[in-house]
């Protein structure tokens, strides 16, 4: 059987498959196996000869089709939608957020909201007409197939499965208590896929006996272009993600200061508070690529793509950049493997790096660098957060990353008064 062809195999049902026009039909019966050259000519002919009916919007005669597109039917109360009711459990989530501390952080909200999608594009695609309660048995086997299958494939990594399990299960139960369902499906305890270990944690050596991985990579950021260079020193110097600088407003750059610039934002995923002494060249690279147009106090974005174009994009629910493709490929390239295996680390590895270089210096001062929420009863209530301690280590870090030939004190010693 030649490699284009125009059907494609779906596995659950061991059938031959087409999405025309955002619509899956199914065409002849169940087939013994994907390599019968019979029984994928007979499917092919079928979707041939129903095809011009199916362009013009008739009703066709496949048996198959028919139970692709008729099975199940919108339910009449309007809350039972499917769109209506993750609706509505987005807006629990932010009312759990509105409770404070016995409620979920903001940044997992967000996350709990991101893992949902997957399933809403699922059922919108294989189970169009469905609503809530029609989410049966038929429904979690499929989608728990699928996941299994994109993991063993390696398109989805362990912890991804299990988020969007969880977040699912948790989604359904929701709809439950809401009186969405009338019961749960049975098999719901199938929805598993184990606690993702951590592993070891990845970064880029700095440290000349380990090769000078920082500099290697940065050195190859720069002679690909400078705003990919500048986005990578923004993941070293302020432990940015790719979303953190696409949500970077102008107004979180202070550069009209007496003082040393600096990035003052509430973190786009957490709400935390997060304040960063820039280096001299992310200063310099922020100068010349900022919107020369934005207002100094403007919440317009403070940077994009140098064609004009957002940092990030949205396809199917999942953020994505180019630039998070162009620093792989750079990685791959500049840390190649004898066993011919590609380097796994990613963009996001910069914020490990920088996280662990502060961890290595000074225990604690990682927390800063992340802009993660306090742990202890004294950071939380009684002790004002000491960035001082962050300036430093960033200080240190430009040096140690090859970025300035000595420390320039750009930091508050604790019993300098703040001016």
């Amino acid at each position: 059987m030649p490699r284009a062809i125009k059907l494609t195999w779906d596995k659950s049902l061991h059938r031959w498959v087409k999405v025309i026009r955002g619509r899956k039909y199914y065409f002849s019966g169940r087939v013994t196996s994907k390599s019968n050259r019979e029984e994928y000519i007979k499917a092919l002919d079928e979707y041939h000869r129903l095809l011009p009916q199916i362009l013009e919007g008739k009703s066709v005669g496949s048996a198959a089709t028919k139970q692709a597109t008729e099975k199940g039917s919108p339910s009449r109360n309007p809350k039972k939608r499917l769109a209506n009711a993750v609706a509505d459990y987005y807006r629990s989530l932010d009312e759990r957020i509105a409770e404070g501390e016995g409620g979920i952080s903001k940044g997992r909200a967000i996350g709990m909201k991101g893992w949902l999608k997957p399933f809403k594009v699922f059922m919108e695609t294989e189970f169009p007409a469905r609503s809530v309660d029609g989410i049966d048995e038929e429904v979690l086997t499929r989608y728990r197939r699928m996941q299994r299958e994109a993991r063993e494939t390696q398109d989805l990594s362990p912890h991804t499965v299990f988020q969007r399990f969880a977040i699912l299960k948790n989604f359904l139960r929701y709809c439950w208590s809401s009186r969405l369902i009338d019961e749960l499906p049975r098999n719901l305890n199938e929805l598993k896929a184990g606690i993702p270990s951590n592993g070891e944690i990845q970064f880029f050596d700095w440290r000349k006996s380990k090769g000078d991985e920082v500099k290697k990579i940065l050195g190859a950021c720069r002679k690909h272009d400078d705003f990919l260079y500048l986005c990578v020193l923004l993941g070293l110097n302020c432990g940015f993600t790719l979303k953190d600088i696409h949500d970077l407003k102008t107004c979180e750059f202070r550069w009209r200061t007496n003082s040393w610039k600096t990035i003052e934002r509430d973190r786009s995923k957490s709400g935390q508070f997060g304040k960063f002494m820039l280096w001299r060249e992310t200063e310099r690279l922020l100068m010349k690529f900022k919107r020369t147009s934005a207002d100094y106090n403007s919440m317009d974005p403070l940077l994009s793509m140098p064609d004009g174009s957002p940092i990030m994009r949205t396809t199917d629910g999942q953020y994505n950049s180019p630039l998070a493709y162009q620093f792989k490929k750079i990685v791959i390239e500049t840390f190649p493997r004898d066993d011919g295996t590609s380097d796994e680390r990613s963009f996001k590895t910069l914020r490990k790096t920088g996280a662990t270089f502060c961890a290595k210096r000074e225990f604690g001062t990682e927390v800063l660098y992340l802009a993660h929420k306090p742990k202890t009863m004294a950071a939380r209530f009684y002790a004002e957060t000491p960035f001082n301690s962050l300036d430093r280590m960033l200080c240190y870090m430009e040096v140690d990353f090859g970025l300035a030939e000595q420390v320039e004190k750009r930091w508050r010693d604790p019993d300098e008064a703040d001016q």
